[in-house]
């Protein structure tokens, strides 16, 4: 699982052909939509690895911040 980490030029020729393949196939606009919602992804899901929450637990954050 390591491996990954001792070849960063291996992981930046991925990322770079996956981004070239969306941006032919889908757009750029598309493309950056993709890249912001992955993103937002990402930093939910490690927020509720921080915090140790649930679903349920998110759900009810969420709930409490629009219920104000």
């Amino acid at each position: 699982m390591d491996n990954w980490r001792k070849s960063p030029p291996l992981i930046g020729v991925g990322i770079g052909a996956v981004l070239a393949i969306l941006l032919l196939l889908v757009g750029f606009w598309k493309t950056v939509l993709i890249l912001i919602l992955a993103g937002g992804g990402w930093y939910i899901g490690n927020f509720m690895e921080k915090n140790d929450l649930s679903i349920k637990q998110l759900f009810q954050i969420i709930k409490t911040m629009l219920s104000r």
